[in-house]
């Protein structure tokens, strides 16, 4: 029987995540917009919604191991990509982009392939896609 040896992760790993990703898979919280309006106006569920909706932001809060050490099937050596997202990264993501996790308490997350990832955001307050 041959024995497969894998790195270990690069950062802690937070043990209260609800899923721990593996290989080269990322977990991500998505950027949730603020409650109220910059005047104060408290903002309804409705317009948080759709703010929340055309947000396709958020922050890098755990990476498997083998995160940008792969060749993708079309040939891409995910190791040369600079610069790499880390754990604490505001990161662009896809529309459709990875399995959505809610859990018990509310709190949202996005499991996804670490090429899913489109570019590095610096304020995620300022950045939203559009349709």
């Amino acid at each position: 029987m041959t024995e497969v040896a894998f790195e270990k992760p690069s950062q802690d790993i937070d043990v209260d995540l609800p899923v721990i990703p593996v290989g080269w898979r990322v977990l991500i919280r998505p950027f949730e917009p603020p409650s109220e309006s910059a005047g104060g106006i408290v903002l309804p569920d409705e317009a948080k919604q759709s703010e929340e909706h055309l947000t396709y932001v958020g922050q890098i809060v755990a990476m498997g191991s083998e995160c940008y050490k792969i060749v993708t099937r079309s040939g891409i050596d995910m190791s040369q990509i600079d610069p790499k997202p880390k754990v604490g990264d505001w990161i662009m993501y896809g529309t459709y982009g990875g399995q959505k996790i809610v859990t018990k308490a509310g709190t949202k997350y996005l499991m996804m392939n670490d090429d899913g990832i489109m570019g590095i955001v610096k304020d995620p307050a300022s950045f939203r896609a559009y349709i």
